[in-house]
């Protein structure tokens, strides 16, 4: 019981903040990205974040410069902050050794509800309403740009003029390798465990 009520005073002021954070952001846009130190985060970190809403025949097509960070991800989260789809079974999080780059070096993100055979689609798990966090860690110092984001909402109809050509594109086939890898990497994190 005394570790309840400690819990309950160390998490639920923190929690209600960032409920209501969330809440209050317009919807399927992203914030720019901005440094963490301030909101007590990592003094090396920057983020973005943004509450996705979306219908059955929309995508949200998120766009984001990767700047050279030595690691970046995206992932979507339920109102509990956990991801909306285990680490292995769902494409629910890329990091940057799962994101598939663009030419200009960018990547391109596609979050629906509905499979749009894009290799970096983000799946919600058939949730409508997601929060959403895209991070950098270790920018280099002398970057020559910095971190950016970017966020349309579309219907899945105009997907394929919005996407450009050089946005990977996969079969189904190639989902199923995708989210096996996925479970390969997992398991061998639970290897050495």
């Amino acid at each position: 019981m005394r570790r309840a009520a400690q819990l309950m005073l160390d998490d639920a002021p923190p929690m209600f903040y960032w409920v209501r954070f969330y809440q209050n952001m317009e919807r399927n846009v992203l914030t720019q990205p901005f440094l963490t130190d301030a909101v007590g985060g990592l003094t090396s970190q920057t983020v973005s974040f943004g509450r996705i809403v979306l219908d059955e025949d929309e995508a949200l097509v998120v766009t984001v410069n990767p700047a050279g960070a030595a690691f970046h991800d995206v992932q979507l989260n339920d109102y509990w902050f956990n991801s909306v789809g285990d680490y292995y079974g769902r494409a629910a999080s890329y990091n940057n050794a799962q994101t598939s780059l663009r030419a200009d070096g960018t990547a391109m993100y596609v979050v629906s509800l509905e499979d749009p055979n894009i290799h970096n689609w983000i799946d919600p798990n058939g949730l409508r309403e997601t929060l959403f966090v895209a991070r950098w860690q270790r920018l280099p110092r002398n970057r020559q740009t910095a971190p950016a984001i970017s966020a349309r909402l579309v219907k899945l109809r105009e997907l394929d003029s919005v996407v450009p050509a050089d946005v990977r594109r996969v079969t189904p086939s190639e989902r199923r390798a995708q989210i096996q890898g996925r479970l390969d990497s997992y398991r061998l994190r639970l290897r050495d465990s």
